[in-house]
């Protein structure tokens, strides 16, 4: 009993929920000025691949209306976060950075307790003394690069050692490899005399099972024929035909209409209905011979597709 009346209250707020919401869908357009291609409800989202941002419907839009046409009736619910940076105003000491989308910065040159820019009084200071100072007859700069070479040459020796000593290592390993697989292909070669012995006898049992299935094939064919003579005994009005038939629907306002179908339909069979894309159970329409109506809520273009039999 306590079992029967928690699926019935399931039943209940599972009924509720389903009343309560109504399907929409996601369209894609090429850009902004692209038309839609199609009358959309309220709540369909449009999302832009020129831009990557995300629309949703503020009301119903006619199907050659576009983004841009159409603004007032969308709402963005996203940006692509494009922030573009350039260069601003300038001084001896300071750089400003503008921002197109926040507020811009102004770097500052550095100092014995920070980091910052080269100021030009900076910089004309090492420029003088690269030009004057100088150890036996050589810039400081020229030192500094015979260094720096020195350095980069220490380093790529020390990385060739690492290599050399790595590729005895994997010499020894590739040795010992080869000789694993000398001792596996002699191995192999004994199974494979083994394999040979084996097919030959397969072949010979292949030969009694083709003699088998011959016999096989001859009395599926007298079955064939005894099924055959089964099928002519049938009676012809024993067969129901039964066509089904599409039709499609756009709701002209929110308040759900009664659509006439094209075909008188046999009501004797469940019909496959549709909303925006989402299939709905029988409590949320009525279904007659003539006439399709939707009993929740529906919004202005909403689309209504029902797939039945006449």
């Amino acid at each position: 009993m306590k079992r029967k009346i928690l699926l019935t209250i399931l039943t209940l707020i599972l009924s509720v929920t389903l009343f309560a919401q109504t399907p929409v869908k996601t369209i894609r357009v090429t850009s902004a000025t692209t038309a839609i291609g199609e009358n959309i409800p309220i709540g369909t989202q449009v999302y832009d691949i020129a831009t990557y941002n995300l629309y949703v419907a503020t009301a119903g839009v006619i199907s050659t209306a576009t983004l841009t046409s159409a603004a007032s009736s969308f709402k963005l619910t996203n940006g692509n976060g494009t922030t573009n940076l350039s260069e601003g105003t300038t001084t001896t000491t300071t750089v400003n950075v503008n921002s197109s989308t926040g507020t811009s910065a102004t770097l500052q040159s550095a100092s014995t307790s920070r980091a910052g820019l080269l100021s030009t009084a900076k910089l004309n200071a090492i420029n003088t003394n690269t030009a004057t100072n100088t150890v036996q007859g050589d810039t400081l700069v020229a030192q500094n690069a015979r260094i720096l070479a020195n350095k980069a040459s220490a380093a790529t020796n020390a990385t060739n050692i690492s290599t050399n000593a790595s590729g005895i290592s994997t010499n020894a390993t590739n040795v010992a490899n080869n000789t694993t697989n000398i001792s596996t292909n002699t191995g192999n070669i004994s199974t494979n005399t083994s394999n040979i012995s084996t097919n030959t006898t397969n072949v010979a049992t292949n030969a009694t099972n083709i003699s088998t299935n011959t016999g096989n094939i001859s009395t599926n064919t007298s079955n064939i024929s005894t099924n055959t003579s089964k099928l002519a005994t049938i009676e012809t009005g024993a067969q129901v035909n039964l066509l089904t038939y599409q039709d499609v629907f756009s709701e002209a306002s929110s308040s759900a209409t009664s659509h006439t179908l094209t075909k008188t339909a046999n009501t004797s069979y469940a019909p496959n209905v549709s909303l925006n894309g989402q299939i709905l159970p029988a409590s949320d329409y009525v279904f007659t011979t003539t006439t399709i109506t939707v009993s929740i809520p529906v919004s202005q273009y909403d689309k209504l597709v029902i797939n039945y039999h006449y």
